[in-house]
């Protein structure tokens, strides 16, 4: 929306100022700006592109409940025992930026880890019932996203079927779920001159 409506009221800002509307927004939605694959930090205000995913199918599962971010960090917190670090995770994170460069989808989805996981989890059994639906469907790696609950399983291109029978499945509990994939870019504009 914010690259659509500079476009539209001619406004020419700069990828700085946009980033600064974007985070007004939320923390997720700088990364939207861009999008592809990337490496975003801080509060969401970095967002370092990366090689792009090698092809690959994903069941996306949106169960109906809400995590609360807060709420969630608590909890993280507590089960941390207070002793919470975001570097613990680095270097998992460049073996995975250099998986990607390689186009080693096994070296992606081996690293998938997502430190809220154990801890909603534990709160939403349901979490690891759906995991190992997708897992059951020989899906690559299984990650929940951010702080919950929506959960992945990633499907190598050529198991689109095995993709479709774990969303089968899932949905079939009533949760709901979808296939899709990976874009290279956060936007398309279909634009057509009327002077044309």
């Amino acid at each position: 929306v914010l690259r659509g409506c500079q476009l539209l009221f001619d406004q020419a800002l700069s990828e700085e100022r946009l980033v600064s509307m974007a985070r007004s927004l939320g923390s997720d939605v700088p990364f939207c700006l861009f999008g592809g694959t990337a490496l975003v930090t801080g509060t969401g205000e970095t967002v370092m592109p990366l090689s792009p995913m090698p092809r690959v199918c994903i069941t996306l599962v949106t169960p109906s409940f809400r995590v609360e971010t807060a709420a969630a960090y608590v909890a993280l917190d507590d089960a941390c025992g207070g002793d919470f670090s975001a570097s613990k995770d680095v270097p998992a994170c460049a073996d995975m930026c250099q998986a990607l460069d390689r186009g080693d989808l096994t070296g992606v989805t081996s690293r998938l880890y997502d430190q809220f996981a154990p801890v909603i989890t534990a709160a939403h059994p349901e979490l690891a019932e759906i995991n190992r639906t997708l897992r059951h469907y020989d899906c690559e790696g299984v990650s929940m996203s951010g702080s919950g609950p929506a959960t992945f399983g990633i499907y190598t291109a050529r198991r689109w079927d095995m993709a479709e029978r774990a969303c089968a499945a899932v949905r079939a509990r009533r949760v709901p779920a979808v296939i899709t994939e990976p874009v290279s870019s956060a936007y398309a504009l279909f634009y057509s001159d009327p002077e044309e």
